[in-house]
């Protein structure tokens, strides 16, 4: 995928209303707020907010949204590493996909950050269980594998 204007990728929105955009970014932060420290939230509200013109897409460049937090309040923002981490959390978490981008003339170029929906989330979570060939054992269970105290002063 070339790089480009924000334009260009308006048809990756997974959202038809910024209402619908914000209700699912509220249901993801109820679940997985705890996943992030205080700057990755910080960092997490600016891509947010950098996804209102096409809702639930962004491509502004890590520098800039950076930039753009460090401005808000006054060089006590984040830094970039923390941003990136931001970033691999949602990634895993599900709640954004990343595309990468060619220039034109060859290279790197920016990502584009894509919002997944609240189906998505609930698939993978789902996928996720199924992968899993025996579920925890239950207090019975773990009973017969408790071990023997052993007293070593006893003679």
């Amino acid at each position: 995928m070339l790089s480009g204007r924000i334009e260009n990728f308006k048809e990756y929105s997974k959202f038809s209303s910024i209402k619908e955009f914000n209700n699912t970014i509220e249901i993801f932060l109820t679940d997985h707020k705890k996943h992030f420290t205080k700057g990755e939230l910080v960092a997490f509200k600016r891509l947010v907010r950098f996804s209102a013109k096409y809702v639930g897409v962004a491509n502004a460049k890590i520098g800039t949204l950076v930039k753009a937090i460090n401005e808000k309040v006054n060089g006590f923002g984040v830094s970039r590493s923390t941003f990136e981490r931001m970033l691999r959390k949602a990634k895993d978490l599900g709640i954004v996909s990343i595309v990468n981008t060619k220039k034109s003339k060859g290279g790197k170029g920016h990502n584009v950050y894509i919002f997944n929906t609240i189906d998505v989330l609930k698939k993978r979570k789902l996928k996720y269980c199924e992968n899993q060939e025996k579920p925890c054992c239950s207090k019975d269970e773990s009973s017969k594998f408790e071990r023997g105290t052993s007293n070593l002063f006893r003679n």
